[in-house]
């Protein structure tokens, strides 16, 4: 086996608060087992209910028991460490982690929060960044940004959860004038259809809402579509690609938090039946919506093929998909000639392709700042620069030429000033301080340090710094002439 210096260390995060703890749990573990041991060393990092992180070891091979009794860390948000902290006296030293694998479904951890907290640490990881998370997150945000890019939606109609308390029967009225029965009422920012309700007549609109408000503080209401329902995996970060669509068969009435992980009996059809040319629309529209919201490393799309119309509608857009080996993501890219095991090399490497993406980027804006900075102020520092070297070369009167005097300093006053015996003399060596411009100012203020000695002394020189001199000179930007700063 590779040793473990040249294994990269994967910390694969699980659990978290939201109300898809459990399934986290099952992803995080079917990811975990996946991982070659040649090439990761998995570390596992749980998010107990209560928030609380905790690290597990190499001996902890069951993620409850690494719950229950693992080491408590914190991450901090410190690019300069990079690595889990234990708590607690005796407890060991930081938890170095090379790469991080979220494996967290819903609020804290699906919605750009956890991700957040990993690019302030520093930490590659996989799947989308925090904007791709948090607008993945809210299903009405989501739609709406669809909608503008062109892509079909069904309708909808997003509610406040403040203004379904205060004003139910406005929020009513409103629903019953864009949307008729059947439609489904679900809490926007959460996933695994936790909340969701049919609503087959307008009785059941109330309840529903109230149970959709318990989990979120904005409500979506859509059209019931009567149709297929097909999903599409996507994975790649510039150039994202599609896997071949696949179709849910549901065995209850629709695909609820029950059919999908409480029983059995929902049938995945992969690859879907459907028309070459009903395969590239979907895979077109599922990059598209990829690119939509920004998102990075991987996604599932979510289509309705409607019966009636036979139309393509987009429903929604998933950051962080189920990902136990036998869940519609990995299944789609399975189908595609791509394994599980291979699946999780890609985006461990896309992870890291970002990371050296997004630390190039910021390599070059600070080496173009540094560009900047340099050429600042470039013709202005030069004509300074020019003046002083005809003053050290005694040559007064280039240098008063280049001054460019008005009439109220006379070349005798110049003199005066600039000769060795003057005022500023005799000055030998130099050196510019900074330039700096006020806001609407026509010209350009310099500093600079002006020395008697051959070569300009060391700051920490302090015999030699005492002679040197201060001269704050203005130097007019239109024409470049010379004078002293106000």
């Amino acid at each position: 086996m590779t040793t473990d210096k040249k294994r990269l260390r994967v910390g694969v995060l699980f659990g978290g608060r939201s109300g898809e703890h459990e399934v986290s749990l099952a992803s995080a573990a079917s990811v975990i087992r996946a991982l070659d041991p040649e090439r990761y060393e998995a570390v596992p990092i749980g998010i107990s209910k209560d928030g609380r992180w905790i690290a597990g070891t190499g001996a902890q091979k069951l993620l409850p028991e690494v719950l229950k009794s693992g080491q408590r860390v914190v991450l901090p948000a410190d690019p300069n460490v990079g690595s889990l902290v234990p708590l607690g006296e005796g407890s060991g030293g930081a938890l170095r982690v090379d790469v991080v694998f979220p494996v967290l479904h819903g609020t804290f951890g699906e919605d750009g929060t956890v991700q957040g907290l990993l690019e302030l640490a520093g930490l590659p990881y996989v799947g989308a960044g925090v904007l791709g998370s948090s607008v993945g997150m809210d299903k009405d945000l989501q739609k709406r940004l669809f909608k503008q890019a062109g892509l079909p939606v069904g309708e909808f109609l997003a509610v406040p959860r403040s203004a379904w308390e205060k004003h139910p029967d406005a929020v009513l009225r409103a629903i019953k004038k864009k949307l008729k029965c059947p439609m489904f009422v679900k809490p926007a920012t959460l996933g695994s259809s936790v909340g969701m309700t049919k609503v087959k007549k307008w009785g059941e609109l109330p309840a529903a809402m109230d149970l959709a408000a318990e989990f979120a503080q904005k409500i979506l209401v859509e059209r019931g579509i009567k149709g297929r329902e097909i999903e599409v995996s996507v994975l790649g970060n510039e150039e994202p690609q599609a896997s071949v669509p696949g179709e849910i068969v549901p065995h209850r009435e629709f695909y609820d938090y029950t059919a999908k992980y409480l029983e059995e009996g929902t049938k995945l059809v992969i690859p879907a039946k459907l028309s070459k040319a009903q395969v590239k629309k979907f895979q077109e529209y599922a990059v598209r919506a990829f690119r939509c919201v920004e998102c990075l490393g991987m996604a599932r799309v979510d289509f309705f093929l409607e019966k009636r119309s036979g139309k393509i509608l987009l429903n929604e857009i998933n950051t962080i998909p189920g990902f136990t080996s036998i869940s519609m993501y990995p299944k789609l890219w399975e189908a595609s000639g791509i394994s599980y095991r291979q699946l999780i090399d890609r985006l461990i490497d896309l992870a890291l392709e970002q990371r050296w993406v997004v630390t190039g980027a910021v390599f070059a804006l600070l080496m173009a700042l540094g560009v900047w900075w340099m050429l600042r102020f470039h013709n202005e520092k030069k004509i300074v620069e020019q003046f002083l070297h005809a003053v050290i070369a005694d040559d007064m009167q280039k240098a008063y030429q280049i001054w460019k005097p008005s009439g109220s300093y006379s070349y005798k006053d110049f003199v005066d000033d600039w000769s060795a015996s003057g005022y500023y003399g005799p000055i030998k060596s130099y050196r510019i301080e900074t330039a700096q411009k006020s806001s609407g100012a026509s010209g350009v203020t310099v500093v600079v340090e002006l020395s008697p000695f051959d070569s300009f002394p060391d700051k920490d020189d302090r015999v030699k710094n005492y002679r040197t001199k201060e001269v704050r000179l203005w130097v007019e930007s239109r024409d470049m002439s010379l004078g002293f700063a106000p």
